[in-house]
């Protein structure tokens, strides 16, 4: 069956710069119609496709697309060397961060590009992020000296209706963010040693706060994500733990000032702690050497497919020996007591004075003799 064509209108000038990196023909085509649905508000876009080694896909997106401009990349830069790829030509004022398996509300560019203009300090603006059940996924993160984060609730998420108030965050999910390009450019882009993704939301909230601006979280603006639609769990948790430490290093100073991963810590005052979080008007941003050539993602990628697979050995040889017999538990009172009964009807049975037996309890519990 021929898809549709989507068509979303390319503006000379353009205010925003959408930017999808991808390997999926499926998934973006449902982020652009998306995208389609946000340009209705009159706001002047334009729209690129970074298809990530991916050719095949890329014909595709030309076939079912207008008004979409496709960037190839011979190798997968994963998600911040696709980004990087896609504003090196974009012109936009605002550059508008979209994974591939996000699906953003009609209103929600209208939202967070009035919430840029009115805060001229929020170098990224962030809505709210609901999993595709309905159920809240995002609304802001919280992070502590260690480099974990954590949601700004404990348990079950609470309805998006509990983050009505705009506020600023300690770093957003990069599944749907409005960043000014300014802000972009100050901070070298994205860290493209993040590859191929995990902690560059943080990052980039990171060197946005070193740079004098803020990430800023609005109501109102809200996006449907998958959630790892394109990789497995497994994976995922591997290559954020592979990351972290390069994270680390990178913010050791920043992150000194945080609270320590305490789970007793007040959750109102955390919210409140990132919200007043000072900025650091005039700070350096560490240089990161982005962007990379095809011939580091090449070396790169191969090395973490090593590595990964190394780990899964790893991890199956550790199941392997722990799946050993454990030693026979010592005999409860009760068990003891039912072995004696045991020994006593084998012998009365051998001597022949045993009668019988009753039926058994329907209960379940032991029956009396």
């Amino acid at each position: 069956m021929t898809p549709t064509v989507i068509s979303i209108p390319l503006a000379l000038a353009p205010v925003v710069s959408v930017v999808i990196p991808t390997k999926s023909r499926d998934r973006t085509l449902a982020a652009l119609a998306s995208v389609a649905g946000i340009a209705s508000c009159g706001i002047a876009l334009e729209t690129i496709v970074v298809v990530n080694g991916a050719p095949d896909v890329a014909h595709e997106l030309r076939d079912c697309t207008r008004g979409v401009r496709i960037v190839e990349s011979r190798v997968n830069r994963g998600l911040p060397g696709a980004m990087n790829l896609g504003r090196a030509s974009a012109v936009g004022e605002f550059v508008l961060m979209l994974h591939d398996d996000s699906l953003l509300s009609p209103e929600w560019l209208s939202v967070t590009l009035a919430a840029a203009r009115e805060h001229p300090d929020a170098g990224v603006v962030a809505g709210t992020v609901l999993s595709p059940d309905g159920s809240l996924q995002g609304v802001g993160w919280l992070i502590f000296s260690d480099g974990i984060t954590m949601p700004p609730w404990r348990g079950e998420p609470p309805p998006a209706s509990a983050f009505s108030v705009a506020r600023r965050v300690d770093y957003a999910s990069s599944s749907a963010l409005l960043v000014r390009a300014s802000n972009w450019d100050a901070i070298g882009g994205l860290d493209e040693r993040l590859y191929p993704g995990y902690y560059v939301d943080v990052d980039l909230a990171f060197a946005t706060r070193r740079a004098g601006s803020c990430v800023l979280f609005v109501p109102g603006a809200t996006s449907h994500h998958v959630k790892g639609a394109s990789t497995e769990l497994a994976f995922r948790t591997f290559v954020a733990e592979r990351n972290r430490p390069v994270f680390l290093a990178k913010w050791a100073d920043d992150l000194a000032e945080l609270p320590p991963p305490d789970t007793s810590l007040d959750l109102a005052q955390l919210i409140a702690a990132a919200d007043q979080r000072p900025l650091r008007v005039g700070g350096v941003v560490p240089v990161h050497g982005s962007p990379f050539d095809d011939e580091w993602y090449e070396a790169t990628a191969a090395t973490l497919a090593a590595d990964y697979a190394r780990h899964l050995e790893e991890q199956r040889s550790a199941d392997s020996a722990a799946q050993v017999v454990e030693p026979a538990a010592q005999p409860t009172p009760r068990a003891s007591m039912i072995r004696r009964l045991a020994r006593r009807l084998v012998r009365a049975r051998a001597s022949g004075r045993c009668r019988p037996s009753p039926p058994a309890n329907r209960s379940g519990g032991l029956c009396r003799r």
